[in-house]
């Protein structure tokens, strides 16, 4: 295998390891929260929910949830975050209609009611469905009507046209930041009208919408590690739409042994593993890869640490300072010494092949 230096590139490409990722999710569960005294009235499994204030001026709540934590790795620091709903339809000569997300504060469910028609007029609750007056029907109930939720909103906007509308803000993206660090008290986010007017409603796209494009996407964009830096990169795209990136967390004391790396971006469901070399270096698509190795002379290879990665596209290597993979042997890692990591997976792009995320040089104490 030939390897050069590229000391000059290496110095520009050198940066922080806290490189920034983005990801998509789709909701994982919706509902509608239909105005009722008696709470016989959901619609969780239907393909629409509705905000505002029908005609007969009862009021309707969407709620909807996102599985941060099962996207997003944790210890990541979340930097953004925007969540799109899709308009339908709008209740004819309906005036602006401000609408806000709110946090949850219980837990609810979806239930398995399917409204008849628009869905205006939802259909008869379920087991376990999210209505007015329950969290989980026909037992578990909000303590206030309508659903508990911080009253101070996260985000707001108008959804005064027919197509797509996002919500985003500083506070949406401490929403999302919490809901990561603490998954068990994440209950998502209710979205109402800011006022009650009659004629206000609007009927969105739920997350069984049949257009895909036009369910409900949060979308997060995130920081890992502080260890280490950056070269050669960023890496080539790879078929999940963009790069790979390598980022390190834990400590970088050697004698700590509490070192976690994890590749994110990659590809779901792919076979992947940890490389690293006391010397950086540079290769372009070796092996008909995708991607370009950034490392040179002995490259130790973690096959014991090898994996698929998680329906998010994340690889998660646990490393132990004292004892790392050389060629024929192992190493223990000093305190002094820099270490350079990368990590290799599969790819198709678009036929089967392979990638690499950008390498991440560590000086270790």
């Amino acid at each position: 295998m030939r390897t050069f230096a590229l000391a000059p590139l290496i110095a520009l490409l050198a940066g922080s390891a806290s490189a920034q990722t983005t990801v998509t999710l789709q909701s994982d569960r919706d509902a509608t929260l239909y105005e009722s005294p008696t709470g016989d009235l959901a619609n969780g499994a239907g393909g629409s929910l509705f905000t505002g204030t029908t005609n007969a001026s009862l009021s309707r709540h969407a709620v909807l949830h996102f599985d941060v934590a099962g996207a997003v790795p944790s210890g990541a620091t979340i930097t953004s975050a925007s969540l799109t709903v899709n308009v339908e339809m709008i209740t004819p000569g309906s005036t602006t209609s401000p609408q806000s997300l709110h946090v949850i504060d219980q837990d609810w469910g979806e239930g398995t009611t399917v409204a008849m028609g628009t869905g205006g007029g939802g259909g008869a609750s379920t087991n376990d469905s999210a209505t007015w007056i329950h969290t989980f029907f026909p037992g578990s109930t909000w303590t206030n009507p309508g659903g508990d939720f911080a009253a101070a909103p996260s985000a707001g906007t108008d959804l005064d046209v027919l197509g797509l509308h996002t919500f985003a803000s500083a506070d949406l993206a401490l929403d999302a930041q919490s809901m990561l660090d603490d998954p068990a008290g994440n209950f998502g986010w209710l979205l109402r009208a800011d006022a009650v007017v009659t004629g206000s409603s609007r009927r969105l796209s739920s997350r069984e919408s049949g257009n895909m494009a036009n369910r409900p996407v949060l979308t997060i964009e995130y920081t890992l590690g502080g260890l280490g830096l950056d070269y050669c990169g960023p890496a080539v795209g790879n078929s999940s739409g963009g790069p790979a990136v390598l980022a390190a967390t834990g400590s970088a004391t050697a004698a700590d042994n509490d070192l976690t790396l994890t590749a994110t971006g990659v590809p779901a469901n792919q076979f992947g593993y940890l490389l690293l070399s006391q010397t950086q270096g540079f290769v372009m698509q070796p092996g008909m890869s995708q991607g370009n190795l950034c490392l040179g002379g002995s490259i130790g290879r973690f096959i014991d640490l090898a994996q698929t990665s998680d329906v998010s596209g994340t690889l998660t290597f646990a490393v132990d300072p004292s004892m790392v993979p050389q060629p024929s042997s192992t190493a223990a890692i000093q305190s002094g010494e820099t270490w350079n990591f990368q990590a290799w997976f599969r790819d198709m792009n678009p036929a089967s092949t392979s990638n690499f995320t950008q390498g991440l040089s560590i000086l270790f104490d």
